[in-house]
């Protein structure tokens, strides 16, 4: 004999319940007139409130359970820059040919708005960077990003990045550009073919890594003031930048 599950109990339950109230209101005033245009009432209202709780109160239950995915994504992207985002700028834009004449731009500060942020995204994105390195600097790089491969690994295993499509982008060019340094054995003799194709992989993740850079720095001011302020003191743009208030 098939069990009767439970929604189906509580169906029955509710349904009973308001057929007993109904009941009991007849017995009282004996005037099943007034139910009548009550249930009427009620009935037209009934697609009212489905459309109310379907669209509205659903719609608002979704966007708090966005935004509080979002929060726990933010705290996943500020440690991947406090563990590698941070330090791997501050290596690759020791690359950068023109960086000297570009270092101004970057020099964000508590009196930026969203439009500030918006037009240094904007020329990040329209931009292609001259990264000039040799054999030696591949080395450092190499050394680095294989010594973070089970934390970036880590960071893959999180679910909530699913909602951020452009921060999973930049992990997974990470990736390739360790798995390419990972599978030459000799980096200090690479030919200049070999150069320029690991200059095309190190230029993707600059690229991206600088955007999101700012996104992350951007959400700092708007919410943590005081994570934004250690993000400006150790700018990676900013050769001078010292963690050590002056």
């Amino acid at each position: 004999m098939r069990r009767i599950n439970w929604k189906t109990k509580l169906i029955a339950l509710f349904i009973s319940l308001s057929c007993i109230i109904y009941f009991g209101h007849y017995l009282i005033f004996n005037d099943y007139k007034y139910i009548f245009r009550i249930l009427i009432a009620q009935l037209g209202f009934l697609p009212i409130s489905t459309l109310l709780v379907t669209f509205v109160l659903n719609k608002l239950l979704s966007n708090r359970q966005k935004k509080e995915r979002l929060n726990k994504l933010n705290m996943v992207i500020g440690t991947f820059f406090s563990e590698v985002g941070t330090e791997l700028l501050k290596k690759v834009t020791k690359f950068q040919v023109d960086i000297d004449k570009k270092e101004q731009d970057f020099r964000i500060s508590d009196k930026w708005t969203k439009k500030d942020f918006k037009n240094l995204k904007s020329n990040i994105s329209n931009k292609n960077f001259e990264l000039k390195f040799e054999s030696k600097d591949v080395k450092v790089l190499k050394e680095f990003l294989m010594n973070k491969r089970s934390f970036m690994l880590t960071l893959l295993q999180n679910p909530n990045l699913l909602e951020h499509q452009s921060f999973t982008d930049l992990l997974w060019a990470i990736f390739h550009l360790t798995e390419e340094l990972a599978n030459r054995q000799e980096v200090d003799s690479l030919s200049k073919d070999d150069l320029e194709h690991i200059g095309g992989d190190v230029s993707r993740v600059y690229k991206i890594l600088i955007l999101e850079w700012i996104n992350y720095v951007e959400h700092l001011q708007n919410d943590y003031p005081y994570l934004f302020s250690l993000a400006v003191r150790t700018n990676p743009f900013d050769k001078n930048a010292k963690a050590e208030i002056k």
